[in-house]
């Protein structure tokens, strides 16, 4: 189906944007009192943020499920509803993580903002779900 195809290749493309740009901002005050802040890009996110899995923190996983939806739409193919659901309630947990703190490179970081890299990321976990409503829609009119 065509609107499977081009909804596939947006959220592809919106999903491979996100690992090249900055998604979180990141800031911690050390022992001097020194306030550093920084931003991680998507490539990172995706590279660490499986250890969020351990802390509660289970929207890294709405990865493996576009990295799965992605094929399966730019074949035409509709996907399971339920994965198109988890996909988007999954990346959606990812809204709670301003003020979590991140353990690495020596010291804690707490996230304090969301960049462009993570809303391209987050309108690309959507994507599915937002399809699979969409057809819903116009299957009920149509009947």
């Amino acid at each position: 189906m065509p609107s499977h195809r081009a909804a596939g290749l947006v959220a592809g493309l919106l999903w491979l944007a996100s690992l090249w740009l900055p998604a979180i901002s990141l800031a911690a005050r050390h022992a001097d009192m020194d306030l550093q802040a920084f931003e991680q890009n998507g490539w990172w996110l995706l590279t660490a943020g499986w250890v969020g899995i351990f802390s509660g923190q289970p929207a890294w996983l709405a990865n493996l499920l576009v990295i799965g939806l992605v094929p399966t739409l730019l074949m035409g193919k509709q996907p399971p509803w339920w994965v198109s659901l988890a996909c988007a309630a999954l990346s959606l947990l990812s809204l709670a993580l301003p003020g979590t703190t991140i353990h690495f490179d020596g010291g804690p970081y707490r996230v304090v903002a969301f960049d462009i890299g993570y809303w391209l990321w987050l309108l690309a976990a959507q994507i599915p779900a937002l399809l699979m409503l969409t057809e819903l829609n116009v299957r009920r009119r149509a009947k």
